[in-house]
C-alpha cells in the first residue's frame, strides 16, 4: 500500500521540523539540560507541527542517549514510540474523547510508574473539544501532578481552551510556514521520491496550503498521482482551481476595464466550477506583485514568489497608477471576506468584476483616487504648447462674468520667481511666457530628460516616481523642472533626492548643471472662466465630468 507523503516524510527529529525555529530551539535545550516542564501546549493553524513536535519530544525526553536534545532513533524506546507501540506514550483525540470518564482513567493511570521510559506522556489533540467537566478534571491533576507524568496538549482553537489550563503550560505558538520553505521542502520531496516538479507549481501548491507543510504535501501527493511531471497546470486541474493562464486574462480584462470580458469569464468559471475564493485570492496576489513592482521595481526577484510573469507585471505596474492598484486591492480583499459566506458567490464575483472595471460606480476613498489620477494623466497629454488659460474658440458659448482685478506687478513678480535648489547661487528664473515664446528667449526643451529618468529608475525609484509625468528645459548651466509641487518639494526638502538628480543630470549632460523650478507666467482669470476650460479639455480627452 502506498503510504502518503506527509507521513512518509513526517520530521523525526527537531532539526527537520520546517519553520518553529524558535520552539525547536527551546524544546532541544530543555531535553539537553534536563529543565522539562509537566505541561506543553501547542497552538496553531492545521500542518505546522503541533503533532509532530510533541512525538518528537516525547521520544527526547525518554532517550537515553539523545543527542543536543533530538532523539537517537536508535534505541529500543525511540522505535517503539516511532510505531505506536510504547504503552507510555498515550495519544488521545480528544475530539472523540470529551467526556470527564476519559480523564479519570488518565488520573487512575498517573500513580503508576511508567512501564519502560522515564516520563508518561499524554498528548491530547484538539484538546479544546473536551466538555467542562473534563476539563475541570484534567485542572486537577495538572495543579499537583507526579513528577513521572508529562501532558502536551495541542489545539488549532486555543481561543476555546479554558484559561486555568492555559495558565498551568508552556505555551508555544506555531506560525504558518512562510511559502518559500514549503516550496524548497517540496523540492526536496519531489528530488527524493523521483518526481518532477516545477518551481511555478510548487508555488501554486503553496499559496493552496495556507502555511500547511501537510496540506502542501497531501496536495502533491495527489497531483503526482495525476503526472509524474508536475506543472502549474497539473496543479490546477488535480486541485480544481483555475490555471493561471486564466486568472492573468481576469487580471488584464480588469486592467483594461473590459467588462464584456471580465463578465464572460466569469460565467467560464461558474460553469467549469472553478473556486472564486480561489480566483479571488489570486487576483490579490497578482496586484499585489503589481503594487511591489511599481514601488520598488522587478529587479529583486525575491519580492515575487512566481518570477515567470515579472513582464506582465512590471507592464501593469508602468500602466496603473498606485490609486488604481489600491481600489483593486480594496474590492478584491472586500469579496474576498464576504464571498464564502454568500448563498450566490457567482453574482458576488459578478459584481466585484463591474466594481473593478468602472470605477466610477465606487464612491469610496480608493475610488476617487483612482478616477482623480486616471483624469490627471489624461491631462497631463494635452501638448506642451497648449493653455488652458488661452481665449475660448469662436464657436463656444461666451462666460459672463465679473472682469478680474489685475494683481500689482511686484507681487506678480514676486510669485513668479524661484529660488534654485542646493547651496549654489545661481539666478533666480525670471518670469516667462509660455513654451514657444521661451525658447526666443535661450530656454529650450531639455531633449536628455527620459534619459535622466531612466538613470533614476535604478537609482531613486520613489523619485522617478514623482517626476514620471515632469518636463525640463535648459538655458546656460541651468535645468528648469517643469512639475507639480509635491514633486518638487521631495527635491526641496531631501538632499538625498538632490544629490541623485544631479548625478543623473551631470552623467547625461556631461557636465554638473543646476537646477530650478520652471513656471510659466498667466495672466489672472475669472474662476468660472478657468472651470469652462477645464472642462473643455476634460471633454476634448474623453473624460466624464460630472457637473454639480
Amino acid at each position: 500500500m502506498h503510504k502518503a507523503l506527509y507521513r512518509k516524510w513526517r520530521p523525526q527529529v527537531f532539526d527537520d521540523v520546517i519553520g518553529q525555529d524558535y520552539i525547536v530551539t527551546v524544546l532541544k535545550n530543555q531535553v539537553a539540560t534536563g529543565k522539562i516542564g509537566h505541561a506543553y501546549l501547542f497552538t496553531g493553524s492545521r500542518g505546522t507541527g503541533k503533532t509532530t513536535c510533541a512525538k518528537i519530544f516525547s521520544k527526547a525526553v525518554n532517550c537515553h542517549s539523545h543527542i543536543n536534545g533530538d532523539p537517537c532513533l536508535d534505541c529500543d524506546i525511540c522505535s517503539s514510540i516511532q510505531n505506536g507501540s510504547a504503552i507510555d506514550v498515550v495519544e488521545i483525540d480528544a475530539a472523540s474523547h470529551t467526556g470527564v470518564d476519559n480523564i479519570r482513567d488518565i488520573i487512575e493511570e498517573s500513580v503508576y510508574l511508567p512501564a519502560l521510559c522515564k516520563y508518561r506522556v499524554y498528548i491530547i489533540d484538539e484538546v479544546h473539544m473536551l466538555s467542562t467537566s473534563a476539563f475541570n478534571a484534567l485542572l486537577k491533576i495538572m495543579e499537583e501532578p507526579p513528577a513521572h507524568i508529562i501532558f502536551i496538549l495541542a489545539t488549532t482553537e486555543v481561543h476555546q481552551v479554558p484559561v486555568t489550563i492555559i495558565s498551568r503550560c508552556q505555551r508555544f505558538d506555531f506560525a504558518r510556514i512562510e511559502d518559500s520553505l514549503i516550496i524548497e521542502q517540496l523540492l526536496k520531496v519531489a528530488d527524493g521520491e523521483k518526481i518532477e516538479l516545477e518551481r511555478d507549481a510548487a508555488a501554486v501548491i503553496a499559496r493552496l496550503a495556507d502555511g500547511g507543510m501537510r496540506d502542501a504535501l497531501s496536495i502533491f501527493d495527489q497531483c503526482a498521482g495525476f503526472d509524474n511531471h508536475v506543472t502549474r497546470d497539473v496543479v490546477s486541474k488535480v486541485s480544481g482551481q483555475a490555471d493561471r493562464s486564466f486568472i492573468l486574462e481576469m487580471a488584464k480584462a480588469i486592467c483594461n476595464e473590459d467588462t464584456a470580458s471580465a463578465l464572460s469569464l466569469s460565467m467560464k468559471a461558474h460553469s467549469g466550477s472553478l473556486s472564486f475564493n480561489f480566483i479571488v485570492s489570486e487576483l490579490i496576489s497578482f496586484f499585489r506583485d503589481v503594487m511591489v513592482a511599481k514601488s520598488a521595481g522587478v529587479k529583486n526577484e525575491e519580492l515575487f514568489p512566481v518570477a515567470s510573469d515579472l513582464d506582465m507585471i512590471s507592464s501593469y505596474a508602468q500602466k496603473l497608477t498606485m490609486g488604481q492598484i489600491m481600489f483593486c486591492l480594496d474590492i478584491l480583499s472586500e469579496t474576498l471576506n464576504t464571498i464564502g459566506k454568500s448563498s450566490y458567490p457567482n453574482v458576488l464575483f459578478e459584481q466585484c468584476m463591474i466594481k473593478l472595471c468602472s470605477p466610477a460606480l465606487s464612491a469610496d476613498t480608493s475610488a476617487l483616487l483612482s478616477r482623480i489620477e486616471k483624469l490627471e494623466r489624461r491631462l497631463l497629454s494635452v501638448p506642451a504648447d497648449f493653455s488652458p488659460f488661452s481665449q475660448p474658440a469662436k464657436t463656444a458659448e461666451p462666460v459672463s462674468a465679473p472682469a478680474p482685478k489685475a494683481a500689482p506687478k511686484a507681487e506678480q513678480k514676486a510669485s513668479d520667481i524661484d529660488i534654485p535648489l542646493g547651496n549654489e547661487s545661481a539666478p533666480a528664473v525670471k518670469p516667462v511666457e509660455p513654451s514657444i515664446k521661451n525658447e526666443a528667449k535661450g530656454m529650450v526643451p531639455f531633449t536628455a530628460w527620459n534619459k535622466v529618468l531612466e538613470i533614476l529608475s535604478s537609482t531613486n525609484q520613489s523619485l522617478l516616481g514623482a517626476l514620471r509625468q515632469s518636463r525640463a528645459f535648459i538655458e546656460g548651466d541651468i535645468v528648469y523642472i517643469d512639475t507639480n509641487d509635491f514633486s518638487f518639494s521631495l527635491l526641496k526638502n531631501s538632499e538625498n533626492n538632490r544629490q541623485s538628480l544631479k548625478a543623473a543630470v551631470a552623467q547625461v549632460s556631461g557636465a554638473p548643471l543646476k537646477i530650478a523650478r520652471y513656471k510659466e507666467s498667466r495672466p489672472a482669470v475669472a474662476s468660472s472662466d478657468a472651470m469652462a476650460e477645464i472642462l473643455k479639455i476634460a471633454e476634448r480627452n474623453g473624460v466624464e465630468v460630472t457637473k454639480n
